[in-house]
């Protein structure tokens, strides 16, 4: 039996920016999350273990996020989550996944070549 499951966030579950950012569907990919295990609950829906957070992904019987996507706790440290290298709530990972995004939404209105970003194109105050 062949089992395939495209996740998305149509309803913006996702607190940080995600490849496909400016699409209606918003189809989760490999550089979103990075998933290694999944779990059918009894009610029908998914929950997904993803690597990059990590984080608990809880979707319906099509993929689609039902909720935020759930940090794991540091039972090491009360009150704190845990963050892999990779996390999008990490400041160095932010910037990139806004660029990868803005590239990812050129390329899907024609473009053919990736848009020169920078990110520092703030004026200075």
């Amino acid at each position: 039996m062949v089992f395939f499951i495209e996740l998305s966030d149509p309803n913006h579950q996702v607190a940080f920016a995600i490849t496909n950012e400016f699409t209606s569907k918003r189809v989760l990919t490999g550089a979103d999350f990075d998933i290694e295990s999944f779990q059918k609950a009894p009610d029908g829906t998914f929950w997904f273990g993803d690597e990059f957070g990590p984080f608990l992904l809880h979707t319906d019987a099509r993929g689609v996020l039902l909720e935020t996507p759930i940090p794991l706790p540091n039972f090491d440290k009360p009150g704190q989550e845990i963050r892999s290298p990779q996390n999008p709530f990490n400041e160095e990972g932010t910037t990139v996944r806004i660029m990868n995004a803005i590239a990812r939404h050129a390329l899907l209105h024609g473009n053919t070549k990736k848009p020169a970003l920078s990110p520092d194109s703030m004026p200075l105050s």
